[in-house]
């Protein structure tokens, strides 16, 4: 037998091998090893950027003073961002947000849905979206204050009035919310 011959007899045998490997256990090369490392490395970047985003960011909590009505100077709302805040009712504490969104409306809405709140993970705000920090979506700082039929992750809105310079928070609004939190 010449050279030749074996070498083509041992090349057949290597793509016969090769297509038996699917049920045997074969060794990764080392650039195979490498481009492996590297697509998880890239996997792993990936899911934390997309992640990163849904973590509740620290957000600052400002605690009112318990029991009755709320009035919160209108102005404090005019950054356009949530502020939110934690109040403890006769019935238990509730945690809620207050908006006021680029159509010059101030919102209110509990820091949680019928859905998700017994995830207790509330809500972050992205540019004029409200985010679930649990699910991930996204509900229009319009639409806060609308009570929606149908079971769905919104925040669940509380009823407010604005008068003059204040916005009020009726105690009866707030503790009809415990059962949220």
């Amino acid at each position: 037998m010449s050279h030749h011959e074996t070498r083509h007899r041992h090349t057949r045998a290597r793509r016969r091998r090769w297509l038996t490997l699917r049920s045997e256990r074969r060794h990764l090369s080392k650039a195979e090893a490498v481009v492996a490392a590297i697509m998880v490395m890239a996997a792993v970047i990936a899911f934390v950027m997309i992640h990163r985003e849904e973590r509740p960011a620290s957000i600052a909590l400002e605690v009112l003073p318990p029991g009755g009505d709320i009035r919160l100077v209108t102005s404090t709302f005019d950054d356009g961002q949530a502020h939110f805040y934690r109040h403890s009712t006769s019935r238990g504490e509730v945690r809620f947000f207050i908006i006021k969104a680029a159509d010059g409306k101030i919102r209110a809405a509990f820091d949680a849905c019928e859905i998700c709140h017994n995830e207790r993970r509330g809500y972050r705000q992205a540019r004029q979206m409200m985010v679930c920090n649990y699910c991930g979506r996204a509900s229009p700082v319009t639409q806060t204050d609308t009570v929606r039929v149908g079971r769905d992750c919104n925040p669940v809105p509380i009823e407010t009035a604005v008068e003059g310079a204040q916005v009020l928070l009726k105690a009866a609004s707030l503790q009809n919310g415990t059962r949220l939190f």
